[in-house]
Protein backbone atom coordinates (compact mmCIF):
# COMPACT_ATOMS: atom_id res chain seq x y z
CA UNK A 1 0.00 0.00 0.00
CA UNK A 2 0.67 3.18 -0.98
CA UNK A 3 -0.87 5.89 1.38
CA UNK A 4 -2.68 8.86 -0.48
CA UNK A 5 -3.65 10.40 3.25
CA UNK A 6 -1.07 10.63 6.38
CA UNK A 7 -2.36 11.62 9.59
CA UNK A 8 0.19 12.80 12.31
CA UNK A 9 0.22 13.34 15.45
CA UNK A 10 2.95 14.00 18.78
CA UNK A 11 4.35 16.39 21.19
CA UNK A 12 3.90 19.21 18.57
CA UNK A 13 2.70 22.58 19.41
CA UNK A 14 3.32 22.75 23.20
CA UNK A 15 6.62 25.86 22.20
CA UNK A 16 9.05 23.05 23.09
CA UNK A 17 11.71 23.98 20.04
CA UNK A 18 12.79 20.38 20.74
CA UNK A 19 9.73 18.62 20.12
CA UNK A 20 9.71 20.88 16.92
CA UNK A 21 13.16 19.37 15.64
CA UNK A 22 11.57 15.99 16.09
CA UNK A 23 8.16 17.21 13.66
CA UNK A 24 10.57 18.78 11.15
CA UNK A 25 13.28 15.41 10.57
CA UNK A 26 9.77 13.42 10.83
CA UNK A 27 8.11 15.03 8.21
CA UNK A 28 11.51 15.41 6.07
CA UNK A 29 11.52 11.27 6.03
CA UNK A 30 8.04 10.95 5.62
CA UNK A 31 7.44 13.27 2.24
CA UNK A 32 11.41 11.63 1.35
CA UNK A 33 9.13 8.12 1.29
CA UNK A 34 5.78 9.32 0.13
CA UNK A 35 6.26 12.64 -1.85
CA UNK A 36 2.91 12.30 -3.44
CA UNK A 37 0.76 12.16 -0.48
CA UNK A 38 -1.27 14.32 1.63
CA UNK A 39 -0.12 14.50 5.16
CA UNK A 40 -1.95 16.61 7.95
CA UNK A 41 -0.19 17.28 11.13
CA UNK A 42 -2.40 17.22 14.37
CA UNK A 43 -0.86 19.87 16.84
CA UNK A 44 -1.77 21.81 19.85
CA UNK A 45 -1.07 25.19 17.62
CA UNK A 46 -1.38 24.77 14.35
CA UNK A 47 -0.23 28.63 13.46
CA UNK A 48 2.97 27.83 14.83
CA UNK A 49 3.14 24.51 12.58
CA UNK A 50 3.30 26.55 9.46
CA UNK A 51 6.70 27.81 10.88
CA UNK A 52 7.95 24.60 11.31
CA UNK A 53 7.84 23.00 7.82
CA UNK A 54 6.03 24.82 5.22
CA UNK A 55 5.12 22.35 1.82
CA UNK A 56 2.10 22.98 -0.18
CA UNK A 57 1.61 18.75 0.25
CA UNK A 58 1.56 19.40 4.65
CA UNK A 59 -1.42 21.33 5.72
CA UNK A 60 -1.69 21.79 10.10
CA UNK A 61 -4.56 21.68 12.48
CA UNK A 62 -6.09 21.42 15.57
CA UNK A 63 -5.29 18.25 17.43
CA UNK A 64 -7.43 16.31 19.33
CA UNK A 65 -5.56 17.57 22.76
CA UNK A 66 -6.45 20.84 21.51
CA UNK A 67 -10.11 19.81 21.25
CA UNK A 68 -10.30 18.19 24.50
CA UNK A 69 -8.69 20.91 26.73
CA UNK A 70 -8.85 24.20 25.05
CA UNK A 71 -5.69 27.05 25.31
CA UNK A 72 -5.27 24.92 28.78
CA UNK A 73 -1.95 23.99 27.80
CA UNK A 74 -0.49 27.38 27.32
CA UNK A 75 -1.63 28.39 30.60
CA UNK A 76 -0.25 25.41 31.91
CA UNK A 77 3.19 26.49 30.85
CA UNK A 78 3.10 30.10 31.15
CA UNK A 79 4.46 29.44 27.28
CA UNK A 80 5.91 33.13 25.95
CA UNK A 81 5.72 32.77 22.12
CA UNK A 82 6.16 36.57 21.49
CA UNK A 83 9.00 36.69 24.27
CA UNK A 84 10.50 40.41 25.24
CA UNK A 85 13.44 40.92 26.90
CA UNK A 86 12.71 43.96 27.79
CA UNK A 87 8.97 43.26 29.52
CA UNK A 88 10.43 39.81 31.10
CA UNK A 89 10.23 39.78 34.50
CA UNK A 90 13.04 37.67 36.16
CA UNK A 91 11.92 35.79 39.25
CA UNK A 92 15.81 36.07 40.88
CA UNK A 93 14.99 35.04 44.21
CA UNK A 94 13.81 31.86 45.97
CA UNK A 95 9.95 31.19 46.66
CA UNK A 96 8.58 32.33 49.73
CA UNK A 97 6.66 30.23 52.04
CA UNK A 98 3.22 31.62 50.47
CA UNK A 99 4.61 30.93 47.14
CA UNK A 100 5.32 27.66 48.04
CA UNK A 101 2.09 26.90 49.24
CA UNK A 102 0.17 28.51 46.45
CA UNK A 103 2.20 26.27 44.18
CA UNK A 104 1.61 22.91 46.24
CA UNK A 105 -2.75 23.84 45.66
CA UNK A 106 -2.42 25.31 42.63
CA UNK A 107 -0.91 21.18 41.68
CA UNK A 108 -3.17 19.46 43.87
CA UNK A 109 -6.13 21.64 41.84
CA UNK A 110 -4.24 20.69 38.48
CA UNK A 111 -4.03 17.41 39.48
CA UNK A 112 -7.77 16.83 40.79
CA UNK A 113 -8.35 18.66 36.76
CA UNK A 114 -6.52 16.39 34.99
CA UNK A 115 -8.08 13.19 36.52
CA UNK A 116 -11.33 14.87 35.33
CA UNK A 117 -10.79 13.88 31.97
CA UNK A 118 -10.87 10.17 32.10
CA UNK A 119 -14.14 10.78 32.28
CA UNK A 120 -14.06 12.88 29.53
CA UNK A 121 -12.19 10.55 27.67
CA UNK A 122 -14.77 8.13 28.13
CA UNK A 123 -17.47 10.46 26.76
CA UNK A 124 -15.81 11.38 24.23
CA UNK A 125 -14.55 7.77 23.51
CA UNK A 126 -18.66 6.57 23.58
CA UNK A 127 -19.55 10.03 20.92
CA UNK A 128 -16.68 8.68 17.93
CA UNK A 129 -19.13 9.88 15.17
CA UNK A 130 -19.41 13.24 16.62
CA UNK A 131 -15.46 14.08 16.92
CA UNK A 132 -14.80 16.85 14.73
CA UNK A 133 -11.54 14.78 13.44
CA UNK A 134 -13.36 11.55 12.23
CA UNK A 135 -13.35 12.86 8.97
CA UNK A 136 -9.78 13.57 8.74
CA UNK A 137 -9.30 9.90 9.81
CA UNK A 138 -12.12 8.53 7.52
CA UNK A 139 -10.39 9.64 4.33
CA UNK A 140 -6.78 8.86 5.75
CA UNK A 141 -5.14 5.95 5.26
CA UNK A 142 -1.95 6.18 8.13
CA UNK A 143 -1.67 7.50 10.91
CA UNK A 144 1.57 8.16 12.83
CA UNK A 145 1.76 8.81 16.57
CA UNK A 146 5.16 10.36 16.05
CA UNK A 147 8.14 11.24 18.85
CA UNK A 148 8.99 13.22 22.18
CA UNK A 149 8.65 12.61 25.78
CA UNK A 150 4.60 13.32 26.15
CA UNK A 151 3.44 9.61 26.10
CA UNK A 152 2.96 9.48 30.29
CA UNK A 153 0.58 9.08 33.21
CA UNK A 154 1.45 12.41 34.55
CA UNK A 155 -0.13 14.25 31.75
CA UNK A 156 -3.11 12.89 31.61
CA UNK A 157 -5.10 15.07 29.36
CA UNK A 158 -2.35 14.45 27.01
CA UNK A 159 -2.65 10.41 27.01
CA UNK A 160 -6.36 10.68 26.82
CA UNK A 161 -6.05 12.73 23.80
CA UNK A 162 -3.56 10.32 22.15
CA UNK A 163 -5.22 7.34 23.30
CA UNK A 164 -8.36 8.37 21.46
CA UNK A 165 -6.69 9.04 18.30
CA UNK A 166 -5.71 5.44 18.37
CA UNK A 167 -10.08 5.11 18.63
CA UNK A 168 -10.49 7.30 16.20
CA UNK A 169 -7.76 4.85 13.77
CA UNK A 170 -9.81 1.89 14.77
CA UNK A 171 -12.91 3.06 14.23
CA UNK A 172 -12.12 4.12 10.35
CA UNK A 173 -9.52 0.87 10.01
CA UNK A 174 -6.82 2.59 8.63
CA UNK A 175 -2.75 1.41 9.60
CA UNK A 176 -1.09 2.69 12.86
CA UNK A 177 2.77 3.68 13.55
CA UNK A 178 4.04 4.45 17.24
CA UNK A 179 7.19 5.45 16.72
CA UNK A 180 9.96 7.31 19.05
CA UNK A 181 8.04 7.96 21.56
CA UNK A 182 9.35 7.70 25.57
CA UNK A 183 7.04 5.30 27.50
CA UNK A 184 7.03 6.81 31.23
CA UNK A 185 5.61 5.57 34.51
CA UNK A 186 1.78 5.19 34.46
CA UNK A 187 0.83 5.24 38.21
CA UNK A 188 -2.80 4.39 38.25
CA UNK A 189 -4.50 1.54 37.08
CA UNK A 190 -6.46 4.06 34.44
CA UNK A 191 -3.81 5.66 32.65
CA UNK A 192 -1.59 2.38 32.36
CA UNK A 193 -4.71 0.33 30.98
CA UNK A 194 -5.40 2.99 28.23
CA UNK A 195 -1.92 3.23 27.18
CA UNK A 196 -1.94 -0.57 26.36
CA UNK A 197 -4.94 -0.30 24.60
CA UNK A 198 -3.08 1.93 22.26
CA UNK A 199 -0.36 -0.82 22.52
CA UNK A 200 -2.43 -3.46 21.47
CA UNK A 201 -4.25 -1.34 18.51
CA UNK A 202 -0.63 -0.12 17.05
CA UNK A 203 0.67 -2.18 13.89
CA UNK A 204 4.24 -1.20 14.88
CA UNK A 205 5.79 -0.22 17.82
CA UNK A 206 9.00 1.27 18.01
CA UNK A 207 10.46 3.49 20.79
CA UNK A 208 13.56 5.75 21.48
CA UNK A 209 15.08 4.16 24.92
CA UNK A 210 16.34 1.33 26.87
CA UNK A 211 14.02 1.45 29.49
CA UNK A 212 10.61 2.19 27.65
CA UNK A 213 11.65 -1.30 25.65
CA UNK A 214 12.15 -3.02 28.69
CA UNK A 215 8.38 -1.54 30.00
CA UNK A 216 7.12 -2.69 26.58
CA UNK A 217 8.10 -5.95 27.23
CA UNK A 218 7.19 -6.49 29.98
CA UNK A 219 3.40 -5.93 29.33
CA UNK A 220 3.44 -8.18 26.86
CA UNK A 221 4.43 -6.27 23.51
CA UNK A 222 7.32 -6.81 20.86
CA UNK A 223 8.33 -3.04 19.96
CA UNK A 224 11.83 -2.18 18.81
CA UNK A 225 14.14 0.88 19.35
CA UNK A 226 15.04 3.27 16.67
CA UNK A 227 16.79 6.49 18.79
CA UNK A 228 15.35 9.70 18.84
CA UNK A 229 13.86 10.89 14.62
CA UNK A 230 15.72 14.32 15.42
CA UNK A 231 18.82 12.58 15.16
CA UNK A 232 18.34 11.35 11.37
CA UNK A 233 19.90 14.47 10.64
CA UNK A 234 23.75 15.87 11.60
CA UNK A 235 25.30 18.54 10.62
CA UNK A 236 29.53 19.40 10.73
CA UNK A 237 29.38 23.23 10.61
CA UNK A 238 32.21 25.56 11.43
CA UNK A 239 32.91 26.36 15.03
CA UNK A 240 33.56 28.62 17.88
CA UNK A 241 35.60 28.04 20.96
CA UNK A 242 31.98 28.00 22.81
CA UNK A 243 30.37 26.19 25.72
CA UNK A 244 26.47 26.35 25.19
CA UNK A 245 24.20 25.56 28.74
CA UNK A 246 20.78 24.34 28.11
CA UNK A 247 18.51 24.95 30.99
CA UNK A 248 15.34 22.60 31.89
CA UNK A 249 12.07 23.65 33.40
CA UNK A 250 13.25 22.28 36.51
CA UNK A 251 16.20 24.50 36.25
CA UNK A 252 19.56 24.53 38.03
CA UNK A 253 19.56 25.30 42.16
CA UNK A 254 21.35 28.66 43.69
CA UNK A 255 24.21 25.55 44.87
CA UNK A 256 24.44 23.70 41.81
CA UNK A 257 24.37 27.50 39.64
CA UNK A 258 27.29 28.37 41.62
CA UNK A 259 28.77 24.93 41.36
CA UNK A 260 28.52 24.94 36.97
CA UNK A 261 29.82 28.79 37.68
CA UNK A 262 33.02 27.35 39.23
CA UNK A 263 33.45 24.90 37.21
CA UNK A 264 33.43 27.22 33.71
CA UNK A 265 35.72 29.11 35.57
CA UNK A 266 38.29 26.60 36.21
CA UNK A 267 38.97 25.52 32.84
CA UNK A 268 38.35 28.94 31.09
CA UNK A 269 41.99 29.73 30.74
CA UNK A 270 43.29 26.35 29.47
CA UNK A 271 40.55 26.35 26.52
CA UNK A 272 39.87 29.82 26.72
CA UNK A 273 35.94 29.73 25.28
CA UNK A 274 33.11 31.79 25.14
CA UNK A 275 29.65 31.18 27.29
CA UNK A 276 26.39 31.08 25.85
CA UNK A 277 23.15 29.96 27.46
CA UNK A 278 19.73 29.13 25.57
CA UNK A 279 16.90 27.60 25.90
CA UNK A 280 14.74 24.96 23.90
CA UNK A 281 11.05 25.26 25.31
CA UNK A 282 9.55 28.90 25.56
CA UNK A 283 7.92 28.60 28.42
CA UNK A 284 8.13 30.93 31.66
CA UNK A 285 10.20 28.90 34.10
CA UNK A 286 12.95 27.67 31.87
CA UNK A 287 13.28 31.22 30.82
CA UNK A 288 13.30 31.77 34.58
CA UNK A 289 15.71 29.08 34.55
CA UNK A 290 18.22 30.47 32.17
CA UNK A 291 18.26 33.79 33.62
CA UNK A 292 19.00 33.02 37.11
CA UNK A 293 22.11 30.76 36.06
CA UNK A 294 23.06 33.78 33.60
CA UNK A 295 23.14 36.02 36.26
CA UNK A 296 25.36 33.34 38.27
CA UNK A 297 27.90 33.21 35.65
CA UNK A 298 27.95 37.18 34.84
CA UNK A 299 29.69 37.35 38.14
CA UNK A 300 32.38 35.96 37.60
CA UNK A 301 32.64 35.10 34.19
CA UNK A 302 32.16 38.52 31.56
CA UNK A 303 32.22 36.43 28.14
CA UNK A 304 28.83 35.10 28.64
CA UNK A 305 25.66 36.02 26.83
CA UNK A 306 22.09 34.42 27.00
CA UNK A 307 19.89 33.69 24.07
CA UNK A 308 15.73 33.13 23.59
CA UNK A 309 15.23 31.61 19.97
CA UNK A 310 11.60 31.73 18.87
CA UNK A 311 11.48 29.12 16.89
CA UNK A 312 13.35 25.74 16.33
CA UNK A 313 15.43 27.63 12.98
CA UNK A 314 16.52 30.24 15.24
CA UNK A 315 17.44 27.27 17.86
CA UNK A 316 19.73 25.16 15.31
CA UNK A 317 21.64 28.17 14.20
CA UNK A 318 22.88 29.26 17.79
CA UNK A 319 23.43 25.17 18.73
CA UNK A 320 25.70 24.84 15.71
CA UNK A 321 27.98 27.16 16.48
CA UNK A 322 29.00 25.84 20.10
CA UNK A 323 31.92 22.80 20.40
CA UNK A 324 30.54 21.56 24.06
CA UNK A 325 26.77 21.42 25.17
CA UNK A 326 25.86 21.27 28.68
CA UNK A 327 22.34 20.45 29.33
CA UNK A 328 19.59 19.77 31.47
CA UNK A 329 17.49 19.13 28.73
CA UNK A 330 17.22 16.08 26.17
CA UNK A 331 16.58 17.56 23.35
CA UNK A 332 19.11 20.43 23.86
CA UNK A 333 21.87 17.29 24.38
CA UNK A 334 20.46 16.06 21.08
CA UNK A 335 20.22 18.92 18.95
CA UNK A 336 23.80 19.75 19.75
CA UNK A 337 25.01 16.34 19.34
CA UNK A 338 23.47 16.28 15.24
CA UNK A 339 24.77 19.91 15.06
CA UNK A 340 28.32 18.07 16.09
CA UNK A 341 29.13 19.20 19.28
CA UNK A 342 29.59 16.85 22.33
CA UNK A 343 27.45 16.67 25.37
CA UNK A 344 27.65 16.94 29.08
CA UNK A 345 24.56 15.57 30.32
CA UNK A 346 23.32 17.36 33.77
CA UNK A 347 20.44 14.85 33.94
CA UNK A 348 20.63 11.05 34.87
CA UNK A 349 17.02 10.16 34.45
CA UNK A 350 16.75 7.01 32.30
CA UNK A 351 15.75 8.56 28.67
CA UNK A 352 18.93 10.89 29.26
CA UNK A 353 21.22 8.01 29.83
CA UNK A 354 19.69 6.10 27.09
CA UNK A 355 20.84 8.79 24.59
CA UNK A 356 23.81 9.10 26.09
CA UNK A 357 24.77 5.34 25.74
CA UNK A 358 23.51 5.76 21.95
CA UNK A 359 25.76 8.07 21.39
CA UNK A 360 29.22 6.36 23.26
CA UNK A 361 29.00 9.38 25.65
CA UNK A 362 27.93 7.77 29.43
CA UNK A 363 31.24 9.11 31.06
CA UNK A 364 29.58 12.56 30.35
CA UNK A 365 26.64 12.43 32.42
CA UNK A 366 27.29 14.09 35.47
CA UNK A 367 24.54 12.71 38.36
CA UNK A 368 22.27 14.48 40.74
CA UNK A 369 24.34 12.70 43.78
CA UNK A 370 28.14 13.62 42.23
CA UNK A 371 27.40 17.60 41.39
CA UNK A 372 30.57 18.90 41.98
CA UNK A 373 33.13 21.71 40.34
CA UNK A 374 35.95 19.56 39.64
CA UNK A 375 34.39 16.98 38.26
CA UNK A 376 32.18 18.70 35.92
CA UNK A 377 34.95 21.11 35.10
CA UNK A 378 37.22 17.61 34.21
CA UNK A 379 33.77 16.34 32.23
CA UNK A 380 33.98 19.98 30.29
CA UNK A 381 37.82 19.83 29.75
CA UNK A 382 37.69 16.56 27.88
CA UNK A 383 34.30 17.10 25.65
CA UNK A 384 36.69 20.07 24.14
CA UNK A 385 39.26 17.89 23.60
CA UNK A 386 36.95 15.37 22.37
CA UNK A 387 35.43 17.40 19.38
CA UNK A 388 35.38 15.60 16.48
CA UNK A 389 36.12 12.06 17.79
CA UNK A 390 32.62 11.16 17.32
CA UNK A 391 31.96 12.43 13.66
CA UNK A 392 31.59 8.57 12.08
CA UNK A 393 29.25 7.79 14.86
CA UNK A 394 27.16 10.62 14.11
CA UNK A 395 26.92 10.08 10.89
CA UNK A 396 26.07 6.06 11.71
CA UNK A 397 23.86 7.06 13.86
CA UNK A 398 22.22 9.58 11.88
CA UNK A 399 21.66 6.75 8.83
CA UNK A 400 20.68 4.25 11.38
CA UNK A 401 17.74 6.01 12.41
CA UNK A 402 16.89 6.87 9.00
CA UNK A 403 16.89 3.51 7.52
CA UNK A 404 14.75 2.79 10.83
CA UNK A 405 11.95 5.10 10.81
CA UNK A 406 11.50 4.07 7.17
CA UNK A 407 12.28 0.90 7.48
CA UNK A 408 8.76 0.79 9.44
CA UNK A 409 6.81 2.79 7.57
CA UNK A 410 7.26 -0.18 5.05
CA UNK A 411 6.58 -2.54 7.18
CA UNK A 412 3.12 -0.64 8.66
CA UNK A 413 2.13 -0.42 5.12
CA UNK A 414 3.15 -3.59 3.87
CA UNK A 415 -0.15 -5.56 1.87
Amino acid sequence: MIPKKILISGGWGYANLGDDAILSSTLKLVTKKYPEAEIVVMTYDPIEGVKIFDNEKVKFISSVHRHMIGDQAFRKFKIELNFNADTFVVNWNKDSLFQRATRKISREYYDWYERSYFKKYLKLKNDLDKNPLLREFQSADLFILGGGGYFNGSWKSNLFAHVLEFDLAKKTGIRTLFIGQTIEAFKDEKTLAAAKSVFSIADRISIRDNESYKDLLSYGYNPIIIPDTALSEVFFPDKKDELIIITGGKGLSDVQADILAEATVNIQDSHRFTVKIIISRLWESDINSAYRVYNRLLKVFKDVKIVIPSNLQELQREVLSGKVIVSQNLHGLILGWRAGGECVCLTSSRKFLSFMEQTHQTDMVVFEDAYESNSISKKISNAFKNYGKFNVLRLNLANDVTVGFLNELDLVCKD
